[in-house]
């Protein structure tokens, strides 16, 4: 086919923005930089976010470059995706979802042996007995007893990775199915943010903190460094103050998200039907629960009934999960097709009609900024829907929105977090690598997305 004036220019764009991740988003290290202005942090713990664009864009080699650095350096992902002395769990999915792609491509040694350490690592001091722990201290090499459910994404990646490495899938579809057969999925359809193993730990959490809302995201626990006592208090204080979060409570994006994807890969891999059924008593409460006539929240207290957080983040996810059961389950989920379709054409317009000035879909619902990000995600997710729709307009929309929010954040230096109102705006290395994203879709408009482009465009 003849590539037009229009593929040229998307290809040109996107090519300048891979030279400034490769030349500007770099630390004093050589490595993939997770900030900007730059300083030592790494951008490994999303590393499978960009590795699928870098190689649909032919940029293997740069890959492969950052692996060899790694292996010279006797990095891992203890030193690239800790901080404060403590490796959140949720934090490495992306690490071995990255190297996996690369492997798959490229077969190289070097990222295997670096891959296959990784595994062994988790398995021996993570993942034991159907027990996944959310946390680890890598100086006193301990993990916590407690389990975060956000951490799905490494399940999904054993599933993944299942012929290569059989033990790991093998002990995710064991943590999966206790997480399954916890009191709060079992009562809710739903999963939890943090259970905890001790006793004392769940009375509190169950009788004291169940009803409300958490007072901090994405918490996580002390790892504080230091002198000595400066070091004890700090991490008391800490300690003190995460154990008094509410982990009962569902967040949509991530803590359930991940969790509904890795049930798909593991219905998709297996075609056990415990999976399938799992995942659609799932998407059936997620709809009763986050879902309001379109607006979709991020938020759910099962015990008190409050929501929270309506924005197009929560909103473009369950689009997506939605539409890929409908696609690789399409034969057995037949009585739930009308709906399902409905409730995501719902979401889809709901999200549309509340676009501000400038064209995008507002972060939060109501608010007067967008984050590029989004624009990117529900850009795919209306592609998604097109497809399964057969309705072209949604295909404009993804072309309309993708294009304008390429244009709306584009500065020489990378391309801005934020446009509308804002005070404030930054160039963010995460969001820069993850447009790339937006620009595969543009490229690729022409072809379905199921099933030949569908692990491109995977949430990662």
């Amino acid at each position: 086919m003849e590539t037009s004036s229009y593929d040229l220019d998307i290809r040109q764009k996107a090519s300048e923005l891979i030279d400034l991740i490769k030349t500007s988003f770099i630390t004093s290290d050589g490595l993939l930089a997770r900030n900007y202005p730059v300083t030592s942090r790494t951008l490994f713990t999303d590393f499978d976010d960009i590795v699928p664009f870098f190689i649909f864009f032919g940029e293997t080699e740069f890959l492969l470059s950052q692996v060899r650095l790694i292996r010279r350096k006797n990095e891992s992902f203890l030193s690239l995706c800790s901080s404060d002395g403590v490796l959140v769990t949720r934090s490495i999915d992306e690490w071995f979802g990255g190297l996996y792609a690369i492997w798959e491509k490229t077969a190289d040694n070097v990222t295997y042996d670096l891959l296959k350490e990784s595994v062994e690592f988790v398995l021996e001091y993570l993942m034991k007995d159907g027990f996944f722990s959310a946390a680890f201290y890598p100086e006193s090499k301990k993990a916590v007893s407690y389990y975060e459910p956000w951490s799905a994404g490494l399940l999904e990646t054993f599933c993944e990775m299942r012929q290569e490495f059989p033990a790991g899938f093998e002990q995710a579809q064991k943590v999966l199915q206790n997480w399954l057969k916890d009191d709060y999925f079992s009562e809710h359809h739903l999963f939890p943010y943090r259970v905890y193993s001790s006793s004392l730990k769940k009375f509190i959490q169950e009788k004291v903190l169940s009803a409300t809302f958490p007072s901090r995201r994405s918490s996580r626990p002390s790892g504080v460094t230091g002198p000595c006592g400066t070091r004890l208090l700090k991490s008391f204080i800490k300690q003190v103050l995460f154990y008094s979060i509410n982990g009962l409570y569902s967040q949509l994006m991530k803590s359930n998200s991940t969790c509904a994807f890795a049930l798909l890969e593991f219905y998709k891999s297996t075609g056990d039907q415990f999976w399938l059924q799992s995942l659609l008593e799932w998407i059936n409460s997620a709809i009763e629960n986050f879902c309001d006539n379109g607006k979709v929240y991020m938020e759910f207290v099962p015990k008190s009934g409050a929501k929270r957080g309506a924005g197009i983040t929560p909103a473009f996810i369950l689009v997506d999960v939605i539409c890929d059961t409908l696609y690789f389950a399409e034969n057995h989920v037949a009585p739930y097709k009308d709906k399902f379709m409905s409730v995501a054409e719902e979401i889809i317009d709901y999200a549309w009609r509340g676009r501000l000035y400038n064209g995008l879909v507002p972060y939060h619902h109501g608010g007067d900024f967008a984050h590029i990000d989004s624009q990117v995600d529900f850009g795919v997710s209306l592609r998604r829907y097109a497809q399964l729709s057969g309705q072209q307009a949604y295909m404009d929309k993804s072309l309309e929105l993708t294009r304008r929010a390429l244009e709306m954040h584009y500065s020489p230096e990378g391309y801005f977090t934020y446009s509308g109102n804002v005070s404030k705006n930054v160039i963010d290395p995460k969001y820069n690598a993850l447009l790339l994203k937006g620009f595969a879709n543009l490229i690729t408009m022409d072809e379905p997305l199921y099933p030949h482009r569908y692990s491109l465009f995977k949430d990662r």
